[in-house]
């Protein structure tokens, strides 16, 4: 009775340890693809960071200060281009002409600046083209040409760890443009509407991008936009192989369990296997006794068969002895009507005498041939039986191993 509760116990236990591995697994899986799919969002926000710091590394104008001059051609179209020009008529303007060898870097600034924001035909076609309405409406040109661009995020906020200025009016571009240019702005935030008029927040420091109204914009650096993506990314990397961590060691135990009981299972096979292997061997033997016990069988019925032959010769030859000495004994009988008369001569026996001897041997030799023909057949028939004991018995020890 406790042997078959603690099997069915066993069996519960095992059962309880399959769901579980299996649930695990599928968890598991899960996870695993969650993890594929945050990682190469991780490597792609990587390979854009790298890609921005190539763009920017060399900067056209790095080398100069704002009181340069003889800016280089590549520096004034760069300045050109953030000014919101070369599309127009003009083109890209010639820096190796002499009025533009003798300006400063901020003096060409300032020029890009004007031609960007005239609105007379001749500064719009030379700037933009005549079919261009996207225009620059800053109120103040960009000094600082070296600064990083910076980039807009709807819905959030950035505080900074200080404030720098609050001013109020003014569009989105133009809160970016003076952030651009103010000293030490690490980013801001701009609202257009919630406070009654446009709001733009110059901050300082370092600080996080987090959610805020739907109208807010948070204008940061590009190059922190980035990091961002790759801080996020690199956090859910984090969590998501700590729960792959969690699981495992929470199921462990169960791997072990199982780990445990295939190996005894795999022990008991090879030890079923090896009796197995024993028994075949066994039944071989065997079955090269019955084949031995057949054998002899045969011949013993062979030597029964002869001896039987042998017995109806020597019946035959007793039969005709008795017939020769019965007609050579001697005797002499003579018949007289209805009596009979026997003459005995000499000192011979009796008639009768010889009769009853060569009887008796007879039966004597027929007795003992009799025997002998009786045990053979027994001894045969014994050896038979028992081989077939053996093998029978052993076959069915064999099956019952099978099933067990």
């Amino acid at each position: 009775m406790n042997n078959n509760q603690n099997k069915k116990q066993d069996n519960k236990t095992i059962k309880k340890n399959r769901e579980e591995a299996k649930t695990s697994i599928m968890d598991l899986e899960k996870l695993k693809m969650e993890y594929s799919s945050q990682l190469n969002i991780y490597k792609q926000a990587i390979a854009d960071y790298v890609n921005y710091l190539q763009q920017n590394a060399g900067r056209p104008c790095n080398s100069y200060s704002p009181d340069s001059t003889g800016i280089s051609q590549e520096c004034y179209s760069d300045i050109w281009k953030k000014a919101g020009c070369g599309s127009g008529t003009i083109g890209y303007p010639n820096a190796s002409a002499s009025w533009q060898q003798s300006q400063t870097l901020n003096g060409l600034i300032q020029d890009s600046w004007y031609w960007a924001t005239e609105t007379d035909s001749n500064h719009r076609d030379g700037c933009y083209g005549p079919d261009n309405t996207n225009y620059n409406t800053t109120t103040a040109p960009d000094f600082n040409i070296n600064a990083p661009p910076m980039v807009t995020m709807p819905g959030m906020a950035f505080w900074g760890s200080g404030q720098l200025s609050a001013t109020a009016g003014g569009t989105q571009e133009q809160c970016k443009a003076l952030c651009s240019a103010t000293a030490n702005c690490s980013g801001a935030t701009y609202n257009p509407t919630t406070y009654g008029q446009p709001l733009c927040w110059l901050r300082t420091g370092d600080g996080q991008v987090v959610p805020a109204l739907d109208s807010d914009v948070a204008i940061i650096p590009e190059a922190k936009k980035y990091l961002m993506i790759i801080e996020s990314a690199n956090k859910k990397l984090i969590s998501t192989n700590q729960q792959i961590q969690n699981i495992i060691n929470k199921t462990q135990p169960v791997y072990n369990s199982m780990k445990t009981e295939g190996q005894e299972k795999n022990q008991e096979l090879i030890q079923n296997y090896m009796h197995l292997v024993v028994e075949r061997e066994r039944i071989a033997e065997m079955l090269k006794s019955y084949e031995d016990l057949d054998k002899s069988e045969q011949e013993g019925e062979m030597r029964v068969t002869q001896k039987q032959y042998s017995y109806i010769l020597l019946v035959i030859i007793a039969l005709g002895v008795i017939v020769l000495l019965y007609k050579f004994s001697g005797v002499l009988t003579s018949e007289s009507g209805s009596s009979q008369t026997y003459n005995q001569t000499g000192g011979e026996l009796p008639q009768s005498t010889y009769y009853v001897l060569l009887i008796i041997i007879i039966l004597i030799i027929l007795f003992n041939y009799y025997s002998n023909i009786k045990k053979t057949t027994t001894d045969a028939s014994n050896s038979v039986y028992s081989g077939f004991s053996s093998v029978f018995g052993g076959i069915f020890s064999f099956f019952s191993l099978s099933d067990n």
